[in-house]
């Protein structure tokens, strides 16, 4: 049965630019985990990441006029840790999934 995890915070770290926050959402199905990740007020970065062995593995599905976006990433401890790939920049990207209180 599908997770799904609401108001999820994204943190985007790179050398030479300041801390970036994002919120989103994240469903957990079987073999699959999907970051649905706000950039714009009314856009957002879909990627639908598939298990590979011991991490997560996707794609933005690009509409007209998005920028690429290529991103892996593991669990670790309590954290979701990995690399973010957007257009010509590589970001380290964190997030945590919370069950509602």
């Amino acid at each position: 049965m599908p997770q799904s995890y609401d108001n999820v915070v994204f943190e985007f770290f790179h050398a030479s630019e300041p801390l970036s926050i994002s919120r989103g959402k994240v469903i957990v199905r079987e073999g699959e985990m999907v970051l649905d990740v706000e950039y714009t007020a009314d856009s957002h970065y879909d990627i639908r990441g598939k298990s590979a062995g011991q991490f997560y593995e996707g794609r933005h599905m690009e509409r007209k006029g998005d920028v690429s976006v290529h991103a892996k990433w593991i669990l670790l401890d309590d954290t979701y840790l990995g690399i973010w790939a957007e257009g010509q920049q590589e970001y380290l990207f964190r997030f945590t999934l919370r069950d509602a209180d």
